[in-house]
């Protein structure tokens, strides 16, 4: 009776400690695609590479529901939260990445990793492999004009990336 009352206590202390911190990714999960970024230093070239190709596509972004986790002057932060580093050095290991390399990692809505790169990847590359992606092309479709589904999702996905609200072919009074 006395082991099972410690045993029961130890789980929910232990539950306490582990509701304290639990992992950032899982409150986004189903909600945003998230890109993690993992450069050894802010003032390295290749964290100002991504910042700036972020801040150019920042709408195609949006667009995506994906969301940026990265190094910042005053730690990590995911979609402007603060990580804790435990946290971090837990994603490092469990996606085997080293704490002095370069690396950005692609999940899914869904919570999987989709893709990961050993260093800064071309954004339109990480876009297209979105856009093919099932639960996608379905955003895509749902958020298009009926015009748009009757040309297909080559067409809805033109009009996504141009913005383009009308038809691309001549109309006729």
């Amino acid at each position: 009776m006395r082991l099972t009352v410690t045993l029961a206590a130890l789980l929910v202390c232990g539950a306490e400690s582990a509701m304290a911190q639990p992992d950032p990714l899982l409150a986004h999960r189903w909600q945003h695609r998230v890109l993690l970024v993992f450069t050894p230093s802010m003032a390295s070239p290749s964290s100002h590479a991504i910042s700036a190709a972020i801040s150019d596509a920042w709408h195609e972004f949006q667009d995506r529901d994906l969301i940026v986790g990265r190094s910042t002057a005053d730690g990590y932060r995911l979609a402007g939260e603060a990580v804790a580093e435990d946290v971090v050095s837990e994603w490092r290991a469990s996606l085997g990445l080293g704490p002095e390399q370069v690396n950005v990692v692609l999940i899914g809505k869904d919570g999987g990793v989709k893709a990961t790169y050993g260093s800064i990847p071309d954004l339109a590359q990480v876009f297209a492999l979105i856009d093919g992606m099932p639960m996608r092309r379905a955003e895509m479709r749902a958020r298009s004009t009926p015009d748009q589904r009757e040309f297909g999702d080559a067409f809805a996905v033109d009009c996504l990336h141009r913005h383009v609200t009308t038809p691309p072919y001549p109309t006729f009074p």
